[in-house]
């Protein structure tokens, strides 16, 4: 029976401590390779103007970005303008992110190997390395994602006075990843699965309650996000802005209107331009002036948003009819479009050392970044085939994905435990390949991290199948509620 609390000098203990140890070397080396803070990749400059907020709509001026990450950024540049300070600050949280990883599965029972599984696809992460030494919101989406499984999980095996404050400290880490990718929603539903399912021990009102603690917390975040940026920019509630302007700018490359009629009040969307000569990337119709959508809404993005969805809709069909294939070309949207670098210093350059602006010291920085996290041995890839990132270090590993995906059957099949805490996790990742895995390669490297969490539910559930399963959850949540152990 495993123990709930595990001196350092114990296996375990020091098994935590050798994984954390590599992965701060790991993320040393990173400190020391390129320094301040890697800037170049296409959505830096954007959430460092919403951390100025000096633009209309302040810190919600682009709602095609979440904005939780320019706030991290805005809370950061109260205490240091400093981008070494701010690659630390993210370095730290993504180790606290594979310690939240390893304490949750170790408090479900999880023996050493899975729950160092788990905890390294965060901490020996190089991938996610990279993303939490650049300016990008994947530094605070990884993190939410683990605090929201992890007070789940605590929910979930935790006496019942204690429960409830757990289930919604799960519910906030779940709505702040919402708030930091909108993807991240999905997530809720997740924790609430976890938080529901995974105490065995508990009744079906104690479940009930975790699960509404969780919804209600979340429900709370999402509404004071949403009905602030209602204010700022006059358009009311709108969890998921300019969908229909995604919509549009995903098939208006391939969009006809001499095959359809386009909808009243969109007839300004149709480009006169052969299809065979029009730009293909998405970025264009969505942010260039040059773009029919300027014409139909100066205003730009995310305004006259359902006008743009009933174009997309009405030319969804005639491009289908025609075996038109996506806009975005074969290798993600950048491979034959690459938006310029948008530098934003500020008026007052109050996050301006986040950006540095020596072009030497620029491609000496991008060069080292490259050569660093090309090399390293090893890498857990996207869940897919096909895409690369910018810098070509979102490597693809299939062998990994068959794995996981195997032993998930297996699961469904042999375990007696821990089903639906997988399958919630697989939908996560799945319904959010579909919907921004392909369109930026750099989404799914969150995406192995919750997909190798599926695969620790699997093996959980396929190596403990023993009736002594109660009596240890039971000892887990009695002597957990007294111990935070390792």
């Amino acid at each position: 029976m495993t123990r709930v609390t595990e001196p350092v000098r114990t296996p375990a203990g020091l098994t935590l401590l050798a994984l954390v140890a590599v992965g701060f070397v790991i993320r040393v080396g990173a400190m020391m390779a390129v320094r301040p803070i890697a800037y170049g990749l296409y959505d830096s400059g954007t959430y460092l103007a919403g951390a100025v907020g000096d633009k209309p709509g302040g810190v919600f001026a682009d709602t095609h970005h979440a904005v939780g990450y320019s706030v991290f950024l805005r809370f950061v540049g109260w205490f240091t303008d400093s981008g070494s300070v701010l690659a630390m600050v993210q370095h730290g949280l993504g180790l606290v992110s594979g310690v939240l990883i390893w304490t949750a599965l170790r408090r479900l029972g999880a023996n050493i190997a899975v729950a160092a599984i788990g905890a390294i696809a965060v901490l020996w992460n190089f991938e996610l390395v990279q993303l939490e030494h650049s300016i990008l919101s994947e530094a605070l989406y990884v993190p939410a994602l683990a605090a929201g499984f992890s007070a789940a999980v605590w929910a979930a095996t935790t006496r019942a006075r204690a429960a409830v404050p757990l289930a919604m400290l799960a519910g906030l880490s779940a709505a702040v990843a919402y708030s930091a990718r909108y993807p991240g929603i999905l997530w809720i539903a997740a924790v609430i699965v976890i938080a529901v399912f995974a105490g065995q021990r508990s009744g079906l009102k104690a479940r009930a309650l975790r699960g509404a603690a969780v919804g209600i917390a979340s429900l709370v975040l999402l509404l004071s996000y949403v009905g602030a940026q209602g204010g700022a920019l006059n358009m009311g509630l709108d969890f998921f802005p300019g969908e229909g302007w995604n919509a549009y700018a995903g098939i208006a490359a391939a969009a006809d209107c001499k095959r359809f009629t386009p909808p009243p009040g969109t007839r300004k969307l149709c480009d006169k331009t052969p299809v065979s000569k029009r730009p293909t990337a998405p970025e264009f119709y969505t942010w260039n002036g040059a773009s029919p959508a300027f014409k139909l809404e100066p205003r730009g993005f995310p305004y006259s948003d359902a006008l743009f969805a009933k174009f997309a809709a009405a030319a969804s069909a005639s491009v289908t009819a025609r075996g038109a294939v996506d806009a975005a070309p074969s290798g993600g949207p950048f491979a034959r479009y690459t938006q310029p670098v948008v530098r934003y210093l500020g008026p007052s350059g109050a996050l301006a050392s986040f950006l540095a602006v020596n072009r030497s010291q620029e491609a000496y920085e991008r060069g080292a970044s490259q050569a660093v996290f090309q090399l390293a041995p090893i890498s857990y890839g996207s869940p897919g085939t096909g895409f690369e990132d910018m810098k070509q270090v979102v490597r693809i590993s299939g062998g990994m994905l068959l794995i996981l995906i195997a032993v998930s059957a297996l699961a469904l099949i042999r375990a007696r435990r821990f089903r639906l805490e997988m399958l919630a996790c697989w939908a996560f990742v799945y319904i959010n390949w579909v919907v921004a895995g392909t369109y930026n390669p750099r989404y799914a490297v969150p995406l192995a991290v919750v997909g190798v969490l599926a695969g620790c539910f699997a093996l959980m559930g396929l190596l403990d199948r023993s009736p002594q399963r109660e009596s240890h959850h039971r000892n887990v949540a009695e002597a957990g509620d007294r111990s935070g152990g390792w």
